[in-house]
């Protein structure tokens, strides 16, 4: 079991039900029947921001998080990575 808390992220990788006798098929086969044998789990705290994904400008206490901004059909924009500039005191684009 692998274990990640560094970040308040919890994944736990598990293997089940995996036989002896398995044989080994075509890549694209034994990664079809990887749910078969691991299980996956994930945990995050319940308000953990790492990124805003939105179309309309985020507030002030997500400033800290870049921004992928959103066009009004919930689409990304042309070059839609954006970031809290504190000297501007805007959110600029973080590949002008």
């Amino acid at each position: 079991m692998a274990m990640n808390t560094d970040t308040g992220i919890q994944v736990a990788i598990t293997s089940q039900n995996v036989s002896s006798n398995v044989g080994h098929k075509t890549r694209d086969a034994e990664i079809e029947e990887l749910p078969s044998y691991l299980r996956v789990e994930a945990t995050a705290p319940e308000n953990l921001q790492l990124i805003n994904v939105q179309a309309d400008t985020p507030g002030v206490n997500c400033r800290p998080y870049p921004w992928l901004k959103l066009d009004a059909n919930g689409y990304p924009v042309a070059d839609p990575i954006y970031v809290w500039n504190t000297i501007a005191g805007d959110w600029v684009n973080a590949a002008p």
